[in-house]
């Protein structure tokens, strides 16, 4: 039997649970882009070449769960360029909901010093609907509320979230971030609208590296 998703032009060719080596247990809807004709039984390898998308209908978080640093870049219309060091911290509270730490320290274009700069703190919970929910305070008083789905590609997950909510920062109109992760490598991109640049526009781009314990 074939199933429908009335929100989007895929087509569901077959289910199946699966549950990684990292702690990812996801029961994924195999489908194929574009309208394409969905076939019974189809196995995975016949549905690479049409670039497989799926959507998982329950995460856990064992995946994201440790401490992640990398070196990124910053830009926006309105402030100088600068590189930056960031560690995120991801602690599972339970199986719905994940608390994470992000602090980085950035250095602007023509400088020589790193600086302490963004520091935020928050929550990751799966919604009823098994969408995502990412609310956060950060340390200039800002606080957000977006909401996220999940999506995998091939052997990558990706997480995209937008704002539901923007409080205490009269600049901000909207913001967007987006999550790639593949093995021990984390992508990640944020962009935002303010008031004076009125559309979406990138300010930030990093890759983190997973920090291995000494147990692991």
């Amino acid at each position: 039997m074939e199933m429908h998703w009335s929100c989007k032009n895929w087509v569901v060719t077959e289910q199946i649970w699966l549950k990684s080596k990292e702690g990812l247990a996801i029961n994924f809807d195999f489908c194929v882009q574009n309208n394409a004709t969905a076939i019974p039984g189809l196995g995975l390898k016949s549905l690479i070449p049409h670039r497989l998308f799926t959507k998982p209908s329950s995460i856990k978080f064992d995946l994201l769960e440790g401490t992640w640093k990398g070196e990124g870049r910053g830009q926006f219309p309105t402030v100088t360029s600068f590189d930056y060091h960031e560690t995120l911290v991801f602690t599972r509270r339970d199986e719905k909901i994940l608390a994470y730490e992000q602090r980085t320290q950035k250095l602007y274009d023509g400088q020589t010093e790193y600086l302490q700069s963004h520091w935020e703190s928050g929550f990751i919970s799966i919604l009823e609907n098994n969408d995502l929910q990412l609310v956060n305070i950060q340390i200039g008083g800002r606080s957000e509320i977006l909401v996220g789905t999940i999506e995998s590609i091939d052997a990558m997950f990706r997480i995209h979230f937008v704002s539901k909510t923007l409080s205490n920062d009269p600049r901000m109109i909207s913001s967007a971030r987006t999550f790639e992760l593949e093995g021990d490598t984390l992508r990640y991109e944020m962009e935002m609208q303010t008031t004076k640049v009125n559309h979406p526009t990138p300010h930030l781009k990093i890759i983190l590296e997973r920090i291995k314990s000494e147990q692991d």
